[in-house]
C-alpha cells in the first residue's frame, strides 16, 4: 500500500470537516503513521500459487472460504477497517452473507462464469470467490 491509498483509506474523511490546525496536524502525522504502518501491511498473495498449497480450499463452503480470507461477508472476521498497527486477532460478528450467496451459487459452482464486484475493499471476498468456483 502506499501513502496515497494509506490516506485515502484513514484520513481523507477526517479532512473533509476538520479546522485549519487539524488539517496542518493531520498533514505532519499521516507520514510519521505510515511509516509506523508499513511494517504491518499484508503482502499481497498470487492465488494462482497460493491454489497450489491450499488446493483443498476448493471442497470448503462460502462461509468458511470468507472467513478464511478474512471477508466481511462470513459470519466472522478480523476487523480490517483499523489501521494495520491496531489489528488485533479478535474476530467480530460480520454481514453473514456468506448464505444467501451459496443459495444463489449454487446453481452456478460447475459453470464456467465471470464475477464483476464492485467496491471491493482489499478483495478478500474475490479470494474467496476464486477458490469457491473451481
Amino acid at each position: 500500500m502506499n501513502l496515497k491509498t494509506f490516506y485515502r483509506l484513514f484520513y481523507k474523511h477526517r479532512i473533509k470537516k476538520a479546522s485549519f490546525f487539524l488539517k496542518l496536524y493531520i498533514a505532519m502525522v499521516v507520514p510519521l503513521k505510515y511509516l509506523i504502518n508499513v511494517f504491518y501491511f499484508e503482502k499481497k498473495i498470487n492465488l494462482d500459487l497460493y491454489k497450489n498449497n491450499f488446493g483443498d480450499l476448493f471442497s470448503k463452503d462460502l462461509n468458511t472460504l470468507f472467513e478464511h480470507f478474512n471477508s466481511d461477508k462470513g459470519e466472522y472476521f478480523i476487523n480490517q477497517y483499523l489501521q494495520p498497527a491496531k489489528k488485533n486477532k479478535e474476530k467480530i460478528g460480520a454481514h453473514g452473507y456468506a448464505k444467501i450467496y451459496e443459495t444463489i451459487f449454487a446453481n452456478f459452482k460447475e459453470k464456467k462464469i465471470n464475477i464483476l464486484e464492485l467496491g471491493s475493499f482489499y478483495g478478500n471476498a474475490a479470494a474467496a470467490l476464486f477458490f469457491y468456483f473451481d
